[in-house]
Formats: C-alpha cells, sequence, structure tokens
C-alpha cells in the first residue's frame, strides 16, 4: 500500500488501522489488475475503501452515493466533472468567469483570462461564426466534438463554403447528421516546432484542496510530436498527422517510430529550449503553465469539483500570448481524479 494512499486513510476514522484495503470496481480493465496486485480485497458492497465507478455513476444526476460517502472512502469521480471535462462546458466557464470578474470591476485580473482562442459553439453560435468569418476571411478554424478525445472528429477548414456544408449535414439524413455539438475556435497557426514538426508538452499537477486552492506541479513529463512536419498548405489542412500530436492518430502514420513513440523527456526539451533561447523565457513559460492551470480551476471553483490531478499538454507558441485548448477526463489507480488539459502556451 502507497504511503499517499495511507495518508488520504486517516487513521481517526478506523478503531484499527487496516491492514488490507477493500476496492468496488464495475470495470476489469487494467486498474482493476493493479488494484489487485497491490494486494487489496474486492468487495461487491458499500464497504468499500475505494471505489473504481464508471463515470456516470456519479453523475450530478445521481450525487446521492457521492453524498452517502463516509469520509474515508475515496472514489475515481465527482458530480459536474463535465464542467472542466467538456471542451464547450470549459470555454463557458472561462468566459463566464471573466465576466463576473469584469462586473466586480477587477479588471486586471480579467485581462489574465485571454488565454482561449476566439470560440464558438457549433451549430447554435454558427450565425455569430459567420460574422465574424466576415471579418477575416481565409482564416483557418478548427472544429472539435464537445464531447470527444483522441483526436477524434477534428477537422480544419479555411473557407466558409465548407462550413455551410457541414451545417447543412445537419439537416440531413440520419446517417449523416450530426447530433452533438461542435467548438470552433480560430486555429493557432504559429507553433514552435522542432525539426520542422509541430509538438506538445504533457505535465502533470496534483489539486489536493480547492480551499484553498493547493496545487502541486510534478517536475517530469515528455513532449509529443507529430510525424510528419508542420505545414499549412491547403492541400495539407485534412491531414490530421500533421496539426495533431494525439498518438491515436500518429500511430497511423508511415512515419511513426513506434519504438519511442516519437516522444522526449521534458528534461531534454527543456535543455534544448535553454539552449535557444535564454533561461529567464523557459522559466517564464514554466511560469505561465502554472498560472494557467491555477486560473482554469478558479474558474470553476463554484462548482463542486475538488482533489485533482490533471495531465497538461501544452504547446508552445511564438507570440506573447497564452492559450488553453481542451479538458478531457483521464483516470489513474491513486484513487484521485485525472483530467487532461491541453495547453496552447507561448515563449
Amino acid at each position: 500500500m502507497s504511503e499517499y494512499f495511507r495518508a488520504c486513510l486517516k487513521k481517526e476514522y478506523y478503531g484499527v488501522f487496516p491492514t488490507t484495503i477493500k476496492f468496488r470496481s464495475s470495470l476489469k480493465n487494467t486498474i482493476y489488475e493493479a488494484l489487485k496486485r497491490r494486494g487489496w480485497k474486492e468487495t461487491e458492497g458499500d464497504d468499500f475503501d475505494f471505489h473504481w465507478s464508471e463515470k456516470n455513476y456519479f453523475s450530478s444526476d445521481n450525487d446521492t452515493p457521492f453524498h452517502s460517502l463516509a469520509p474515508h472512502q475515496r472514489v475515481n469521480h465527482f458530480p459536474n466533472n463535465y464542467e472542466l471535462t467538456r471542451k464547450d462546458m470549459m470555454y463557458k466557464n472561462l468566459k463566464f468567469y471573466k465576466k463576473q470578474l469584469e462586473k466586480e470591476y477587477k479588471l486586471e485580473e480579467a485581462k489574465l483570462y485571454d488565454f482561449f482562442p476566439l470560440t464558438f459553439f457549433m451549430p447554435s453560435e454558427f450565425t455569430m461564426f459567420v460574422e465574424e468569418y466576415k471579418h477575416c476571411p481565409g482564416t483557418i478554424w478548427i472544429m472539435k466534438p464537445a464531447g470527444k478525445a483522441q483526436g477524434k472528429g477534428i477537422f480544419l477548414v479555411k473557407n466558409l463554403k465548407e462550413m455551410y456544408q457541414w451545417k447543412n449535414s445537419l439537416k440531413g439524413g440520419e446517417e449523416n447528421a450530426v447530433d452533438e455539438t461542435y467548438v470552433c475556435q480560430k486555429y493557432i497557426y504559429n507553433p514552435l516546432l522542432l525539426g520542422g514538426k509541430k509538438f506538445d508538452m504533457r505535465v502533470y499537477a496534483l489539486v489536493t484542496c480547492y480551499n484553498p486552492l493547493t496545487v502541486y506541479l510534478y517536475r517530469t513529463g515528455f513532449c509529443r510530436f507529430t510525424s510528419v512536419k508542420y505545414s499549412l498548405n491547403p492541400d495539407d489542412l485534412n491531414n490530421n498527422q500533421i496539426h495533431l500530436t494525439n498518438v491515436a492518430v500518429q500511430k497511423y502514420s508511415s512515419t511513426y517510430d513506434k519504438q519511442i513513440g516519437g516522444k522526449w523527456y521534458f528534461r531534454e526539451l527543456k535543455i534544448y529550449l535553454m539552449s535557444k533561447y535564454d533561461e529567464q523565457k523557459v522559466n517564464k513559460m514554466i511560469d505561465g503553465i502554472q498560472n494557467i492551470i491555477l486560473r482554469c480551476f478558479k474558474a470553476v471553483q463554484r462548482r463542486r469539483i475538488f482533489n485533482i490531478i490533471i495531465k497538461s499538454n501544452i504547446i508552445i507558441i511564438i507570440t506573447r500570448v497564452c492559450f488553453i485548448n481542451i479538458i478531457n477526463i483521464i483516470i489513474n489507480e491513486t484513487c484521485i481524479y485525472f483530467f487532461v488539459i491541453i495547453i496552447f502556451i507561448i515563449i
């Protein structure tokens, strides 16, 4: 049993400190096997110490199990996780929080919430998107399904005709109809490249408390590269292996290296950046990452979201503006909650 988990299970909640952790799991997967290897005892009842559940078990419509937990019990999900894990909800929360700051005349703090690109929710804001497009014709936009991950359903568009074709598909037959919300954003066209390829950094952070907000940034991480060199050529806009760093997309490329997976350790990337830029700029970048993570959680602090571990995917951009893009939910066997945050940060 890990020392961290011993700390989570506070001794005062037990007459005798347990020698075996009881867990409950509805999924028979790798996590289940890891729990068994730890020597934890499986239970089907409510006497568990740790419950590995499906995400809908602790939904906002079914939060009774969550509120009935004993102080020592831990679960891998919590109500309202979609406030962060759905792309559309995350942006709505960020926009709302920024407006709240402006209403409270906290203008300097509100200015700090400029780290996400111009965003529209489709198809409900299609008319607003068209008006914006008329002011900047030829701009590249990226369309992402609000509830999907691993690069599924993502595509880039450059002309309005393509967007009308997509919108018209909503009114087509059942086979072609799009029945989910999409997030449409101005595409960030100027990422920092290594060897001519786009990449992102994955950094880990642990949130142990929301009041006060307490976040620990993990020093170790890695970065992921695309397998094809970056290009904004119109003929390459449909090639997601150029524009997306997801392993689920890259592994099908003929140039994908299955041995190393197209990855660098974060330490190697940091050494490279310091050799090309000065140390002060690299440290400023890291500070920017930390601040963006904190502001994301502050934006949903009014919601019931707490005790979270997040994985942050960062793309470095050669400007002075910071951007955040996506948050998706991921889980780990240590009984704390996980999120993926894809952040666009600039040196």
